[in-house]
């Protein structure tokens, strides 16, 4: 299907809005962007899908390496950042075939952006977050007529930027940094970040297993309305629902709690009598749950402390402290002797503890 690693996949909004097509662009190395279509039917109470490229390979461009992220704006176009630390918008559109009477998808360079305040870093990941800055009134009317659009940039010197994309009628066009948001760790890692709907708040994952959260107008970081999150690995990758007040984020490791989910509960919410709807997983290390009550001598909680930050922490190509990750874990929760957490937290087959 690619002749090379697939770093980047976006589905293209618009074309996609058929009941049984859509369309995606994949990006990556060697092959610069390449353009499917996937269809999907229901037989047989199955869903049976197929797939085709449309058009060709023409959006390449090994001068700038290999495509490291797509994304599309409001507007339908496609913004694609590069290795080397550039970012190409592009139009995307049907183009006829010649001689043949069916068209195919084809692309045109817009602008190339780049930056000299982040020094030609890489930019791994980013979001296009003007909606969200528009719906929160965190941008006038004024600044959105000479800006493209703003987006929300990841790379691996742990800050992540909201930058604008200034057009340029003289080709010259540059995204700006507007706000830097520090506190973070990513030097290794693929660390994502994105805004919340309102667009008020900044959220990121971390490699040291935490969820970080800034005030997008001045970049501070909100400790007191950051979800609890210390797992044993890099959080990597966050999602806010732009319908729910839903937070969603995932960790690297494989012992580490692979999505964590948190339900926002506003003031005038009824407070619910099943269970609490912040869902705080910290760690998944087995199926079995053990309930902490049944650890009747210290003895037995201090094995099972022994055993489980020993566990699967020789990962040299990890590049971080596990050991460390979890020990910390482990003494927030013993600490405090919160057992409660523990209790949805800690999974340890009877046999073992």
């Amino acid at each position: 299907l690619h002749p090379s690693n697939v770093y980047t996949v976006a589905v293209h909004p618009t074309l996609s809005q058929m009941s049984d097509q859509f369309f995606v662009a994949a990006g990556g190395r060697e092959f610069g962007i390449r353009f499917w279509g996937v269809s999907y039917r229901r037989e047989n109470r199955q869903l049976i899908h197929t797939h085709s490229r449309v058009g060709n390979d023409m959006v390449s461009n090994n001068d700038h390496g290999a495509v490291l992220c797509i994304r599309f704006s409001q507007k339908d176009v496609m913004y694609a950042s590069y290795e080397d630390g550039i970012i190409i918008s592009w139009k995307v559109f049907w183009a006829p075939v010649a001689g043949h009477s069916h068209s195919t998808l084809a692309a045109q360079q817009l602008r190339e952006y780049s930056s000299r305040e982040i020094g030609g870093a890489q930019v791994h990941s980013f979001s296009i977050v003007t909606g969200e800055l528009k719906a929160g009134n965190m941008v006038d009317s004024g600044m959105l007529a000479l800006v493209e659009d703003f987006i929300l940039t990841s790379t691996k010197d742990n800050v992540v930027r909201l930058c604008a994309l200034h057009p340029s009628a003289r080709g010259d066009a540059a995204f700006r940094v507007v706000r830097e948001f520090q506190g973070l760790k990513c030097s290794v890692f693929q660390v994502r970040s994105t805004v919340s709907p309102d667009g008020r708040m900044v959220v990121s994952g971390s490699e040291d297993g935490k969820l970080i959260v800034w005030d997008t107008a001045t970049g501070k970081l909100l400790a007191d309305k950051t979800p609890f999150v210390q797992v044993s690995g890099p959080v990597t990758d966050v999602s806010w629902s732009v319908t729910h007040h839903i937070l969603c984020c995932s960790a690297f490791r494989a012992d580490a709690a692979p999505v964590l989910v948190f339900c926002g509960v506003g003031a005038k919410t009824p407070v619910p009598t099943g269970p609490p709807p912040l869902l705080q997983r910290l760690l998944e290390v087995h199926d079995t749950v053990v309930d902490p009550s049944n650890f009747t001598e210290d003895r037995n909680l201090q094995r099972w402390k022994a055993k489980w930050v020993e566990e699967n922490v020789a990962r040299p190509e990890m590049h971080i402290d596990v050991r460390g990750l979890k020990e910390k874990i482990v003494s927030q929760l013993m600490g405090t002797g919160k057992y409660s957490q523990l209790k949805q937290s800690v999974a340890l087959p009877d046999e073992k503890v």
